[in-house]
């Protein structure tokens, strides 16, 4: 156990990080985006899966959405179908993802990092560097933006050694890679690596014609080919989704500049790199959002960066610098015209909403810059002691003279200050102190130490205002969700979440709270609206009311014909064409019991003295089907602008509606039977390698004892 520990330190080291930066995640509820938009979608989808049922369409957010196109919701991203294997998604499981996309992170880092330089020790100190780094404490709320950072190295690594030396292997694990980040991150990412890895690929694809060396060309192209197939089959369900669905929501087009750059890193954000704690609680000094105003890799951190500049020769890491400092230019958005350039004139940019998305591709620059510094000090610490001695000295007197500032300047924000000025103070004073010993291992030893405890002290003092709520605990909300229906019961009415809010305890949760408790919501903290949804709501958003019905399915009295949205009840329904307007005298003799409602089906009984239409609420989307008991389809026609209305025939029928949707089927198992492939191919891959090694080992032994 003790050599399997001492073989493996760098992982358990990393893993004990994320567990001592992210452990609050463990003890208290998620806030903001995670507690309102990404919890609920991951407990309706795992605990679909894990009851045997594949919840293609959402019935309780927004009169129903396809979740299964939300490319925010990771609805085919492997780990969420892994996780379902183990029950529902439990508070607690929030806390556990958190740190295993931080270890994950930080692995990734230190397999990318020992591309360039020659020390484990180097790569381990700025894995750890990046998992802490601001990005991820910032934006802890944001899973798809925390998922994207979390395989990014890992498919930057992978994709330059296939440019560098092809082999299969390196080409199906870039693809792997690629899927995991396009599936599980957030969206923007890939348009901006689209870009990056073009550059790399022309990178090598120059190196090469200079070299002349024409046998190249002939293993990349059907490698980059079959890790482009490869690719796309892994993520086939979820292009078809985002395909299809860009012609149905309201954020399917290019953004305007305005929306593009709303939010944005700030000058004032920069005191990130020093004191990150002011950055993730101080909107009002920083000026722009807490989760996107930190970029901080840990101070010492920027005197190897400082350090390694003179040692950035090789043209792939250049590359890597440049494409850092260009990013981090546009990370500041309308404050810099590079922005307005890039959103008008580079392809794609003009659908990232966020500009300070760009700032990941800063952080991976500075701490590669800080990778050749650190393996620079360590080959030579005796030549870099005095400039580090001098450094950190200068760090204390800093930290000193603001700490006297704070002292004398008395108020909130000072006060938070001086704790910072202290803090940091504290930290510098002890590396200090173990610059004066005399062994220089542990001299070393001791500052790195140091070093990762004061951003890991930092990452977790982040997190109680960018992760986490301190008065809201994982044991709280699990007892809350344990009152909620195990099932799908059937939904009595069209509600909204302040409305459960008043009935009852709902802790600190306010948003998305009809996926918790299965009841159908007419609004919900949603990017992805359908557009005729906002279209239904146009007249109530200006009329300031909500769209409260006691039953989800009904019978309406008339059908008024209008062009126009207008407030909808029990008693009237309208439409679109003319045709189908109508009064129906004998209403009341129309029964409708529902018996099932379930994400894809739902079913019905009715009794109708006349033909009529039947309003579901829930909206429509391609997919939706009706038939009778008998198997007759059917029509389904749009009333209220975006609801399903079925016309139901006179006299007693048993209808099911369905949503269908065979090519995600077809698509999810060619994804599946690729993912398969890739197992068995590494399976095999593993044992012929164990086999050579054998093989060698007994061939050497052999040929020793000839000799």
């Amino acid at each position: 156990m003790i050599n399997f520990i001492t073989r493996h330190k760098y992982s358990f080291g990393l893993l004990l990080l994320s567990i001592v930066a992210f452990g609050g995640t463990l003890i208290y509820a998620p806030i903001y985006d995670y507690m309102d938009e990404f919890f609920p979608n991951r407990h309706f989808i795992i605990n679909g899966l894990h009851n045997g049922t594949l919840p293609l369409w959402l019935p309780y957010n927004c009169l129903g959405t396809p979740i299964f196109a939300d490319p925010q919701s990771n609805f085919f991203y492997l780990p969420i179908w892994f996780l379902s294997l183990f029950g529902d998604y439990v508070p607690v499981m929030w806390g556990v993802g958190v740190i295993f996309n931080g270890f994950m992170a930080g692995a990734g880092f230190f397999v990318f990092t020992r591309c360039f330089v020659k020390n484990d020790l180097t790569a381990f100190v700025m894995g750890a560097c990046y998992l802490m780094s601001g990005f991820f404490i910032g934006n802890m709320q944001h899973l798809p933006w925390i998922i994207g950072g979390v395989w990014l190295p890992w498919l930057l690594k992978n994709f330059i050694d296939l440019m560098k030396s092809p082999t299969p292997k390196k080409a199906i694990l870039t693809a792997i890679f690629a899927a995991l980040l396009f599936t599980g991150g957030y969206p923007g990412l890939p348009f901006i690596l689209i870009y990056l890895l073009l550059i790399i690929m022309i990178y090598y694809i120059i190196v090469q014609l200079k070299n002349q060396n024409w046998k190249y060309f002939k293993q990349i192209v059907p490698l980059l080919l079959l890790c482009g197939s490869l690719c796309l089959i892994l993520t086939l369900p979820e292009l078809i989704g985002l395909w299809e669905i860009q012609h149905y929501i309201t954020r399917g087009s290019a953004l305007n500049y305005a929306d593009a750059s709303a939010c944005t890193l700030t000058v004032q954000s920069l005191i990130s790199l020093f004191y990150p704690l002011i950055a993730c609680s101080e909107p009002n000094f920083t000026m722009t959002d807490i989760s996107m105003g930190s970029i901080y890799i840990g101070l010492l951190t920027l005197f190897f960066a400082a350090t390694g500049i003179t040692k950035a020769k090789d043209g792939i890491f250049k590359v890597l610098l440049y494409w850092g400092l260009f990013c981090f230019l546009l990370s500041f958005g309308n404050l810099l015209p590079l922005h307005r350039w890039v959103f008008e004139w580079m392809p794609m940019m003009n659908f990232i909403r966020m500009p300070p998305l760009f700032r990941i591709f800063a952080i991976i620059a500075l701490l590669l810059l800080a990778a050749k510094g650190l393996d620079e000090v360590i080959g030579d610490f005796s030549k870099y002691r005095k400039s580090l001695i001098i450094f950190v000295l200068s760090c204390m007197t800093a930290c000193l003279i603001i700490a006297i500032i704070c002292l004398i300047v008395k108020n909130p924000f000072t006060q938070k200050l001086l704790f910072c000025a202290v803090m940091q103070l504290l930290f510098f004073g002890l590396m200090w102190i173990g610059l004066g010993w005399k062994k220089v291992s542990w001299r070393l030893s001791f500052i790195v130490a140091m070093w990762l405890l004061e951003m890991a002290v930092n990452a977790a003092l982040c997190l109680r205002h960018t992760g986490f709520d301190r008065n809201y605990t994982n044991r709280q909300f699990a007892a809350l969700l344990a009152r909620q229906p195990k099932n799908y019961p059937i939904p009595q009415r069209v509600t909204s979440a302040i409305e459960m809010v008043h009935e009852a305890d709902w802790g600190h949760c306010w948003l998305n709270l009809g996926q918790l408790a299965k009841e159908v919501e007419f609004y919900g903290c949603n990017p992805m609206q359908l557009t005729s949804h906002r279209v239904l709501r146009a007249p109530y958003i200006e009329n300031q009311k909500e769209i409260l019905l006691p039953a989800v399915a009904f019978f309406p009295k008339s059908v008024i014909y209008t062009e126009n949205p207008i407030l909808f009840s029990l008693d009237t329904a309208y439409t679109h064409n003319p045709e189908e307007a109508a009064v129906y005298s004998n209403s009341d003799s129309a029964t409708l019991t529902i018996s099932r409602f379930d994400p894809t089906h739902i079913t019905m009984y009715t009794r109708a003295a006349c033909a009529r239409p039947l309003v579901i609420c829930q909206n429509y989307y391609p997919g939706w089907k009706a038939r009778t008991k008998e198997g007759k389809l059917l029509k389904i026609d749009i009333l209220n602008h975006s609801l399903i209305s079925i016309n139901v025939p006179k006299g007693e029928t048993h209808i099911e509606l369905f949503f269908e949707r065979p090519d995600i089927i077809i698509a999810l198992w060619f994804s599946f039977a690729a993912w398969f492939g890739i197992l068995l191919f590494f399976i095999i891959h593993s044992l012929l390698n164990r086999q050579k090694k054998r093989l060698h080992f007994k061939t050497g032994t052999a040929f020793g004892k000839k000799l």
